[in-house]
């Protein structure tokens, strides 16, 4: 008895440590997922602005606000069903989302995403801050590969095509 209790002890070892690190194991899909990029509670409105090429008002332009709730949780739905990968293919347009956090009386907080469509059909977003590199007095399309080289092309989520 007394010589199998080093190999009894041995195996009990490998068994709490093969107990305690499985709980540990993530699986790479949700990993990727971005759950707490956009929460819901005190989402006021969303407004988004577009690179138009041609428009003479100054880039990115506001052409909508949305502030009815459903449609504000479908499109933060939308998003955080994102996958993270890195933006792949060639941008065929850039919009800036601007969702506000607080009260009907007062916004506490702002978080910019840049939602890029590509020519092969693809739809990604990405957090970011807001910087006056950002703004333009007017957009061309070579403009895209610059304001994506201020992001960078990692970190962006695949999204499906926005509701809006």
């Amino acid at each position: 008895m007394i010589r199998n209790l080093p190999v009894f002890l041995l195996l009990i070892s490998c068994l709490v440590v093969m107990t305690g690190c499985s709980g540990k194991l993530v699986s790479p899909s949700s990993e990727s997922r971005p759950e707490s990029v956009l929460p819901h509670e005190n989402l006021t409105a969303v407004s988004i602005l577009m690179y138009r090429e041609g428009s003479e008002k100054a880039q990115p332009e506001l052409i909508s606000t949305i502030s009815e709730e459903s449609k504000r949780n479908q499109l933060v739905d939308g998003v955080n069903k994102g996958t993270k990968t890195n933006l792949v293919g060639t941008v065929n347009s850039l919009s800036v989302w601007i969702v506000e956090y607080g009260t009907n009386e007062v916004v506490t907080q702002r978080k910019y995403l840049m939602y890029a469509k590509t020519k092969e059909g693809d739809h990604y977003i990405k957090l970011f801050e807001m910087r006056p590199d950002f703004d333009l007095d007017s957009y061309k399309q070579k403009d895209a590969e610059r304001l994506i080289a201020l992001l960078g092309k990692t970190d962006w989520y695949k999204v499906e095509q926005p509701p809006y």
